[in-house]
């Protein structure tokens, strides 16, 4: 009987998917504003908006994906009235009332661009907002425009606004060359940077244009102060003042050998005084609390007997003064003569809350934003400062807010990787595991920052460990996976006994483990490109390189590299549903069966070496090379088809993508999916072409938001990792309904559900004339066989080949589909249901 190998069961699961349940896992970040409104918190975030119930002490966390939030992230919050808050984001503006999102007003109907960044309300209940160029505000119902463009002729972006009495200030950035304008990664709140001038505005037109002060261009905290008479700007180096006509330094706010720590804000209370660290020139002793009174000059400095070091300095808009050293807080109103000191201890026994900002008060108590140290990650959670109480994010269950890798173990355990500290760092952060214990974090236990992380057929997840010098020896190479506490090795045989073997790419399929690695030779000239084949299900390890198969060595040039226009250097691994391991090269493809070599050149004019990556793909026995670079400019994706042993290429453009694709990925179904920048999630149809696939987010087909990474888990759990954490469907791939071929109704199992064995009865296509072999192929729900049956006809036994009793004991519960294979090629597909 000849094998028929079909997937036809993958693609229709795949084009079938019934409405998904995702559940939401994140981090929450640091607010950039805050609005109470109802004994109600809300808090503007890079992945949403938090909602803190003060009277059942519910948390929610608004997003896309459950909200109509216009975009993931909320620059600013601004409340209008006792009803309404104004929600800014890079994608319009939204307005919170009465518990729900909406953009269904005029304001944010009306409003003339997308990007809306700062919100601010001045004394005559103007509302001012600002994009990358332009200055809105929101007057007679109806917004005005002012555009800096008209002015500046520069590159430049606006940071934020500020108001002083009839004008309006616009701080804005120079974006030179090297900081090419983007809107991507806006996020309020101050930042310490090059290049910063001012553009004072009015609602007619621009007033001044202030950019040609030498101190400019020295770095510096960016955030003026307006102090009534005059506008103050702290500098590393110095304090300027401007009084409407000209900038210049000054020392009235010193104190003797202390002055202004150039590394801070100075702060109004709106009270009558600034409030501002002071320290001495070399920085030496530690900083203390300084106020200026701004009618009389008067100046004092709180605690300078108090050897401790103060670190953060807050002040309320309604004259509420906190400081903080890293045993106390210190709490006092303007009006107050004393200050309260409170120790944190008393708070948070075995948490040291660290550095408050943003703070705000609800009924004369005073609410902070802190952080504290949990486990080497940072939490931010609001605190009352008066009971000691404190509202934690409404979900900590990542210590990334945003994620850009992912995989998921069958204990359900993850290792990521994501965005910690700030929106414009994509790949700055190590990975980390999900251990028992807490998250381990991968660099520091294994000595390997970014790993190759693979999900293979047993449920576990595997990486490659580099060289690593433990002060006595280097440790041997290994494929290491962790369970519980546990870091666990598979041994790949005389390749990990060779000195200085490392594992550079590796590949799960066939419950086998397909490692591609090098050692170096003798003499050190060279180094000797390996394969390890570990196979899961026996442990054994079959291994190939130039002793015993058709691999080359590769010697170094001169320079010290590869001079990869000479030889064939190995760059990645994957393998087939056959059993043939393909390694991508600097110069070919190659198949590699028992150590024998089969070479396909490149036979195209474009330069290779920057599709450094490939996947395969089961259902077209296909593989595609791409690059794995975030910023490649590569237009093309290149095929190689196994079936007809030739290459073939399409233009990005012409693949089926709605956006910049940002993952190529082959998920433990052995199916080639992609993702993109607005958060499509595709399945690979062949010939270089994707297909889309309704995610049924929020009533869209995509996210709206950029999917970093995906994969699919051994309990056919689909999981994203995007901007706003981490997203995950267990129904996205068994919401599906029984699929039929051309009159397959009249195929028939029973009992279904079953727990035992299940009756095929194929009634009349098993008898075609002579012919009356077929097979029987079981899938789950990721296409993976789990059982396969071969059913030979002879003349000589005694069996109905109509009619068959199949022992699924074996099976786990779950959906599954059948698949009948005739010898003719003719295919049927059924579903049944295992439960236990």
């Amino acid at each position: 009987m000849r094998k028929f190998y079909t997937f036809s069961i993958l693609i229709f699961l795949l084009t079938n998917i019934s409405n998904a349940e995702w559940i939401h896992k994140y981090y929450s970040s640091m607010g950039s504003s805050v609005a109470v409104k109802n004994n109600h918190i809300y808090v503007a975030r890079i992945n949403g908006l938090s909602e803190y119930n003060l009277y059942n002490d519910e948390v929610k966390q608004h997003t896309m994906m459950n909200s109509v939030l216009p975009y993931w992230r909320v620059n600013s919050l601004l409340k209008l009235n006792e009803n309404q808050i104004l929600i800014s984001t890079r994608k319009g503006l939204a307005i919170m009332e009465n518990g729900e999102i909406s953009m269904d007003c005029d304001i944010c109907e009306k409003y003339p661009e997308e990007d809306a960044r700062e919100l601010l309300i001045d004394t005559n209940g103007v509302v001012w907002t600002h994009s990358a160029h332009k200055i809105h505000y929101w007057e007679n119902d109806n917004w005005n425009t002012i555009n800096l463009e008209d002015s500046i002729k520069y590159i430049f972006e606006i940071h934020n606004l500020m108001l002083r009495f009839h004008t309006v200030w616009a701080i804005y950035q120079i974006r030179g060359y090297s900081h090419k304008f983007t809107t991507d990664d806006y996020y309020g709140g101050s930042i310490t940077v090059n290049d910063f001038r001012f553009a004072i505005v009015t609602k007619d037109s621009i007033d001044k244009i202030l950019d040609d002060e030498p101190f400019m261009s020295n770095p510096g905290t960016i955030q003026p102060t307006n102090a009534y008479d005059y506008v103050l700007w702290p500098k590393y180096d110095s304090l300027y003042v401007y009084n409407d006509y000209f900038w210049e330094g000054t020392v009235k706010f010193d104190f003797s050998e202390y002055k202004p720590s150039g590394y801070s804000e100075i702060l109004n209370d709106n009270r009558g005084k600034l409030w501002y660290f002071v320290a001495t020139k070399n920085n030496n002793d530690p900083k203390k609390i300084a106020s200026f009174e701004i009618a009389t000059s008067e100046k004092q400095m709180y605690f300078p007997n108090d050897t401790a070091n103060f670190i953060s300095l807050n002040v309320t808009k309604e004259g509420y003064v906190i400081t903080e050293t890293l045993e106390n807080y210190y709490l006092k109103n303007n009006f107050d003569t004393s200050w309260t000191k409170i120790n944190k201890n008393t708070l948070v026994p075995n948490n040291g809350f660290i550095y408050s900002y943003h703070p705000f008060v609800i009924k004369d108590t005073v609410f902070l934003f802190v952080r504290y140290n949990n486990n080497s990650y940072y939490n931010y959670v609001i605190l009352n400062l008066k009971t000691g109480k404190y509202y934690n994010s409404a979900q900590n269950d990542l210590p990334y807010f945003g994620l850009t890798n992912l995989e998921v173990d069958k204990f359900g355990k993850r290792i990521i990787n994501g965005i910690m500290r700030s929106p414009s760092i994509l790949y700055g952060e190590n990975y980390i595991f999900e251990a028992d214990s807490g998250w381990v974090d991968l660099l520091w236990k294994l000595g390997t920052k970014n790993p190759i992380i693979k999900l293979a057929e047993d449920g576990n997840i595997y990486f490659n460990q580099w060289n690593k010098w433990d002060g006595v020896e280097y440790k041997k190479s290994y494929l290491t996976t962790m369970q519980g506490d546990d870091i666990l090795f598979k041994d790949l045989g005389s390749f990990t006994e060779k000195f200085g073997s490392v594992v550079t790419d590796f590949e799960c399929i066939n419950n086998k483990i397909y490692a591609l690695g090098y050692y170096p030779t003798y003499y050190a000239d060279t180094i000797a490109p390996n394969i390890s084949i570990h196979d899961l299900v026996t442990g054994e390890t079959t291994n190939y390189d130039y002793t015993n198969s058709e691999f080359d060595k590769c010697f170094w040039a001169s320079d010290g590299n590869f001079d990869e226009e000479k030889v064939e250097f190995p760059r990645h691994i994957t393998a087939d549903t056959s059993g043939n391991i393909w390694i991508l090269t600097s110069k070919n493809l190659q198949k590699i069966n028992d150590g024998k070599i089969s070479r396909y050149n490149f036979p195209l004019k474009d330069d290779f070496r920057s599709y450094n990556k490939m996947e395969y793909d089961a259902y077209t026995n296909e593989i595609l090379l791409h690059s794995t670079s975030y910023f490649n400019t590569s237009d093309k994706l290149y095929i190689f088809s196994i079936d007809k042993l030739n290459y073939d290429s399409i233009l990005i453009a012409d693949a089926g993508f709605h956006s910049k694709p940002l993952m190529y990925k082959k998920l433990v179904d052995n199916y080639l999916w992609a993702s993109d920048t607005e958060g499509y999630l595709y399945r690979y149809q062949g010939n270089g072409k994707f297909k889309s696939l309704n995610l049924n987010s929020n009533g869209y087909e995509n996210c709206r938001f950029p999917v970093y990474d995906f994969c699919i888990d051994p309990h056919n759990t689909l999981h994203l990792a995007t901007e706003i954490g981490q997203l995950s469907s267990s129904d996205f791939l068994t919401g599906v309904k029984d699929y039929y071929s051309t009159n397959s109704e009249e195929i028939h199992l029973y009992p279904n559900p079953t727990s035992d064995f299940i009756t095929v009865d194929l009634g009349p296509y098993s008898l075609k004339g002579t012919i009356d072999d077929y097979s029987i192929r079981i899938f789950n729900v990721l296409g993976i066989e789990v059982l396969r049956i071969e059913m030979e006809y002879s003349k000589y036994t005694q069996w109905n080949p109509a009619l068959q009793i199949i022992n699924v004991s074996t099976l786990q519960q779950g959906v599954y589909f059948a698949t009948f294979i005739m010898e003719d090629g003719e295919q049927f597909t059924k579903q049944f249901v295992v439960i236990r």
